[in-house]
């Protein structure tokens, strides 16, 4: 019975292209906010992801199946990390995979700390005094 109720869910989350949009509940906060920081910004982002908790090799693995994006934060990770830090990593991630950013590498620009959650230095945590500077960055 629940895997015909997953199915359902599943078959209605799809998108036009076959992608499917499934966010497991205790990463849901942290993607909504994503969206209503870039609704903010006059950024409309696709949903065509699924990200769930899970056991990586990192904190985070970002997997292809197809045009099919599936994005698995650690269990372990998201239980020692503190809401903030999570939140930076989930939208450092996000830009990957929706907005198509690119890490960052540091050596390439004269500033060795570019001010971006692109950065590998800013992803694991930011001040509320960083936070709205970083998400505009992230959203031009």
């Amino acid at each position: 019975m629940k895997y015909l109720i997953l199915s359902a869910i599943l078959l209605t989350a799809c998108s036009d292209n076959g992608t499917i949009y499934s966010v497991s509940p205790e990463l849901s906060t942290y993607v909504d906010a994503f969206y209503s920081e870039a609704a903010l910004r006059g950024v409309n982002p696709p949903k065509n992801f699924i990200v769930k908790l899970g056991q990586c090799q990192a904190i985070t693995d970002i997997s292809l199946d197809g045009e099919q994006y599936i994005l698995t934060f650690d269990k372990a990770w998201f239980e020692a990390y503190n809401s903030e830090q999570i939140e930076a990593i989930i939208f450092h991630e996000l830009g990957k995979i929706v907005l198509g950013r690119e890490i960052i590498e540091t050596a390439k620009f004269n500033d060795p700390n570019p001010v971006s959650i692109m950065n590998p230095y800013y992803k694991f945590s930011y001040g509320a005094a960083d936070r709205s500077v970083l998400l505009d960055e992230l959203f031009k």
